[in-house]
């Protein structure tokens, strides 16, 4: 199965995503912000998708998809936004998805967008 870079601030929410993904199959990295998302990303962890809040502190979603976009190894990366707030500006995202989102939704973005 695939792996899953879930990054958003909330604690809570994360533990949920990576539980739902985790029973389905799927190996789950989580990052607390965008910082610490691009960090594991520069050191080496490749995942097939990445579940990207907008709203967080430290380096936002915004930020992090440019500087996605910036490096050749990371910008193929497939990226589907997860956020509360409108997503619909966000340039190079495969998709935008509105909180909250059902356990089904988190389950066929991974099979819809995740590279095996």
């Amino acid at each position: 199965m695939s792996t899953v870079m879930v990054v958003d601030d909330s604690d809570d929410l994360r533990e949920i995503v990576a539980m739902i993904l985790t029973d389905a199959g799927h190996h789950v990295v989580e990052a607390e912000n965008g910082q610490v998302a691009l960090d594991l990303l520069r050191s080496g962890i490749e995942p097939g998708l990445i579940l990207l809040d907008l709203m967080m502190p430290v380096l936002s979603g915004p930020e992090l998809l440019a500087l996605l976009r910036e490096d050749a190894r990371l910008a193929a990366l497939p990226v589907v936004v997860i956020s509360a707030f409108d997503g619909g500006a966000e340039q190079g995202v495969s998709r935008f998805v509105r909180k909250p989102v059902s356990a089904a939704t988190l389950r066929d973005l991974v099979v819809q967008y995740a590279a095996s």
